[in-house]
Parts: C-alpha cells; structure tokens; sequence
C-alpha cells in the first residue's frame, strides 16, 4: 500500500511521496497547513489540521483551487493532531475517512480550538470513521457536526469528554452497526441539538452515551426542530444529573431502540415509536402543553418513568405502556383508535383530562381513575375495554353503537354518565360490580315512533348493581309515554310507560305518588322488592297523580285557535309539561 497525495490546484500542491507497506495516508486537494506526513504510519502536528483551506475560499484570485479536499488515514496509521476542522471555513467541500481496525486520530487541548473535531459550518464537510478505526478528542474538546458524520462497524471508536453539537440545516450524525460514541466527561459531556439536525442510532449494539444531559431543538423554533432515531437494537444513554428536554417541533422516535436518561425529561415535542425509555423510577417525564407521545400500528412503546401529563398520548393500532406512576392533568389527551394503553399494576392512572376511544376495538389495562373534570368518551361504534377497575368522578359518554366494557369493578362517583341506548344491546357491561352515583342523561338510539308502551332500553350489566343516579335526565317521548328505571340487581333499564296507566314511584298503586309511597319503598327495599335507583324515580315523581298526567296530555293550542278563542270567547285550556 502506497502513500497517495494528488496535487492541488494552486499554491498547494503534493506530489506522491513514498510507497510503504500496511498503512498510508492519502491527502487529495488543499489542506493547511501545507506539511506532508514523511512517515506513512505516523502524522504529528502541532496545530489545527484544516481539511479545505482554512480562509474562505471565494477570496482566493483567480485561478482558484479546486474547492474539494479529502483525507484518508487507514492501515493501522495515527493522526495526531491539535484540532481537527473539515470543511469548516466557508465555500470548502471537505471530507475525512478514518478507516481499518489499528486506525487512530487524536486531537490535543492547546490553543483556542482546545481539541474540537468540527465538521462543516460555513462549508460543507463530511466525515466517516468506520471498520474499527478509533477517533479521540482531547479533554474537554468537543465533536460539533454542522454537515454529516457517520460512525459505522462493529469496534469503531469515537471517544471525548467534552459536549456532542449538531446544528444547521439538514445536519446528520449516523452512529451504526454496532459502533459507539461515548462522551464521558460527566455533566460537561451534554448532546445539544440545533435547528433542523438529525442524530440516528441504528443497528444491533450500536450506542451514543453521554455523561450529560441532552437538549433536542431550540426554545426559538417554531414548526420542525431537530430529531433522534433510535433503531434496531441500537441504544442512547444518558448519565446526567441535569433534566433533559425536547423542544416543541422536536422528536425522540423508536424503533427497536432503548433510551436510557437518568435524570427527569420534560417533552415539549414528540416521542414516538416502538422501543423502551427508562430510567430510575423515581425520575420523571413531564409532559408539556405541547408534547406528544404515539404509538403507530403494532408497536409498543414502554416508558420506566413517572410520567406527569399536560399534553397528548395517541395509540393508533399500538399501545403506550406506562411502567410507573402515571398522573395525567386537565387538558391532557389519552386517544386510542384501536390502540391500548398499560398502566403500572402497583399504581392506579389518576387522569383529570380526556381518555376517549375513537374507532374499533380498544384496551385500557391496569386501574384507571377518571378525574373531575376529566371524561371518559366512547366514540360511535368504537369499544372501549378496561381489564382492571374504573373509577370516574367526572364524565362518562357512550356514544351511538359504542361499548364499555369492564373487567373488573366499576365506580361512577360523581358528575356525569351520558349514553345512547337502545333496545338490544346494553352500551356498559361490567363483569365486577357497578355502583352508580351523579347523574345520568340518556339519548335514544331508535326513532320516536318506534316507540310504545312495554319497550325496555338496556343501559348497563354487571355482577351487581349498587347506589343510585342523584338525578335523572331522560328524553321526552310522545303523548302520555316516559322513561322510568327498571333496576334489578344486575341490570340497569329504562322501561316504556304510559301515565295514563302506571305511575312511575306509586308503589302502592293508588294513583298519586306521595308519602305514602315512600314507606311502601322503605319497607320493601330491605325485602330485596325495590332498589335505591327506586327512590330517586320517587323524588323525580312525587306529587304525579292520574289526573295531572291527563291534563298535562292535552295538546297546546295552536296560535290560530288562541286567536279565535280571543275572538269568540272560547274558553282557554290551560297546558301542563308533559312529565318527563
């Protein structure tokens, strides 16, 4: 193998030099400073190695040099120099290859630069390190990747202490199949991530850890930040005792990929993907207003952290495993469209926001408790299933052709439960027991003249029914019809009845619902004969009598008889509210 130096157009011109064997190093274009390395295993400087000049190249007379530079070091061959910049001055297009196992570059801390290996800027620069090559920085010296760098191969090495940067426009760190950046400089060593930069992670074993925290985007941004792709077995660690963060417009993705963060994380942005972060239990990821956690179809993404939510969690096809406590806050959105989500078995979710099941069949696993004045919303046609316990103190909606199903024990406490009913089907089923509190509103899910006397609307099922709705909001139906409770101990219905002939809350069946009445439900409730739903039919009732239900049947007056009643002296009928 032979020392290769292709000469630059301009002042700057190498020619070949030597033919050694094993190792080279192979300079093409301009570099500065101008010394070619004498020994084809060993290249010391004692400054800055520029790879393109270092003084921008549209101030170069013409006939300029050739803006293109390129180093190779491979064979085994050691670079050892003061820093390390590659198409960093401005009109350069530069690259450096680090290449083969026993292959070396190391920086030195001296002078301003103290070591930095920087990559593009105001030029373009470009560099690989691959096949088992070794890159290291001096201490304190930091990498900063303004173009593209890729890291590749099973044992390649890039080591430093100082901080990793990314920044500008379509910039790309690639650490792959199996290589390992490792900046161990503890809280100094951070990754900061800048406007438009990406950073992918991919391939079995291939790590990025830092001793430091990691920032992804800029507090400025205002629509599409910088991103991390963590992929197929790949890893990222980070060892801080400083919070982390991703910006808003950022993402943090997954797929195969495991991060590890020590310290809190706070996500103004998105985290998505299938894969695992983790950390200690007792640190915390703090959703923004702003950020976002997804799921896409058949991923699952795991989080080993406290979660705090103010902002949005998606499962579309996927699933959301929270491994640790989880609390989510007003305004936060839990969203499942055939999508599950996991809560720690040892930690019931606290969710004050809004948990609704969008399209087909959904999951909810772990005990859930609904928050005032959060809700709990069941899309048309959508089923929502918790396989643990439900506890809501806000409200419960079951849209048209939606079903809630629970496993274990349910508890509306308080606020709300709306739901459509209809004549087959019961929209909430619950293996457990149901006990019921608040108040219920029911919409029909039949037309009106479908309706008559006898007709029974299932509204829940469970192993047993206990408690009672505080008050009833029940749809209005024609003539002398109305809804009334029918409440065994298992089931919970809405029953047809026509007033004119049974009285809803008159238990002792002589036409007036009153106080008399209330002692027959008394004596009868601790026989087992009436439920406690049975007596807000009676509070909803008291004073009805056969003869208000007839008057309040008589229909209004039209606007055209009134002017004639006014007119000839018919006398007016007074309307009564059709009960309820």
């Amino acid at each position: 193998m032979s020392l290769r130096l292709t000469p630059a157009i301009g002042s700057l011109i190498w020619f070949l030099c030597a033919a050694v064997a094993m190792a080279e190093f192979t300079v093409s274009g301009v570099i500065d400073p101008q010394t070619a390395p004498t020994n084809p295993w060993f290249w010391e400087l004692d400054e800055t190695l520029w790879v393109g000049g270092r003084e921008d190249f549209y101030y170069y007379s013409y006939p300029s040099p050739d803006p293109r530079a390129s180093v190779v070091v491979d064979g085994g061959s050691l670079l050892a120099t003061r820093s390390l910049m590659i198409g960093a001055a401005p009109g350069w297009i530069a690259e450096m290859t680090i290449t083969g196992h026993g292959t070396k570059v190391a920086t030195e801390c001296c002078g301003s630069r103290n070591g930095d290996v920087v990559v593009g800027g105001e030029g373009n620069g470009r560099l690989l390190v691959d096949d088992g090559a070794w890159l290291h920085l001096s201490d304190g010296a930091s990498l900063q990747v303004h173009d593209r760098a890729e890291i590749r191969g099973d044992t390649t090495l890039v080591t430093l202490d100082g901080e990793i940067i990314l920044s500008g426009l379509g910039t790309e760190l690639v650490v792959s199949d199996g290589a390992k950046v490792r900046s161990v400089g503890g809280n100094s060593s951070n990754l900061s991530m800048y406007d438009y930069s990406r950073l992918t992670i991919t391939g079995q074993n291939s790590v990025l850890e830092v001793d430091g925290a990691f920032e992804i985007g800029s507090e400025h941004q205002l629509l599409v930040g910088a991103g991390i792709a963590i992929e197929n077995g790949a890893a990222f660690y980070s060892y801080s005792n400083s919070p982390s963060v991703i910006r808003y417009g950022s993402e943090l993705s997954l797929d195969g990929g495991t991060v590890f963060n020590q310290q809190d994380l706070t996500l103004a942005g998105t985290l998505s993907g299938h894969g695992l972060v983790t950390a200690h239990k007792n640190f915390l990821l703090e959703v923004g207003q702003t950020g976002r956690i997804e799921a896409g179809v058949d991923e699952t993404l795991g989080l080993v952290k406290r979660v705090h939510n103010e902002g949005a969690a998606f499962a579309k096809g996927g699933e959301i495993a929270f491994h640790d406590e989880y609390t989510g806050y007003e305004g936060s959105e839990i969203t499942l469209q055939e999508g599950a989500v996991r809560f720690d078995k040892d930690h019931p979710a606290r969710h004050a926001g809004v948990l609704v099941a969008l399209a087909g069949l959904n999951h909810v696993h772990g005990d859930f408790e609904s928050e005032a004045p959060g809700s709990v919303v069941v899309a048309n046609d959508a089923l929502l299933t918790f396989h643990n316990d439900l506890v809501s103190r806000g409200e419960v909606r079951v849209m048209g052709g939606g079903a809630l199903l629970v496993y274990g024990d349910a508890e509306f406490e308080s606020g709300n439960l709306f739901a459509t009913v209809n004549s087959s089907d019961s929209p909430i089923v619950v293996l457990g027991d149901l006990n019921i509190h608040g108040q219920l509103n029911v919409g029909l899910g039949i037309a009106l003249d479908e309706i008559e006397p006898g007709l029974s609307f299932k509204l829940a099922e469970a192993g047993g029914i206990t408690g009672a709705f505080d008050s009833l909001d029940l749809p209005n139906l024609p003539g002398t019809l109305a809804l009334t409770p029918e409440v065994t101990d298992t089931s919970f219905a809405l029953r047809v009845v026509d007033l004119a002939v049974e009285l809803p809350g008159d238990f002792n069946g002589d036409g007036s619902v009153d106080s008399a009445d209330f002692t027959v439900w008394r004596d009868g409730l601790e026989l087992g004969l009436y439920h406690q739903q049975d007596h807000a039919v009676w509070v909803e009732n008291f004073g009805m009598t056969f003869a208000s239900v007839s008057a309040a049947s008589v229909p209004e007056p039209s606007a055209c008889l009134m002017l004639l009643a006014a007119t000839v002296g018919l006398p007016r009928r007074r309307a009564l509210r059709a009960h309820s």
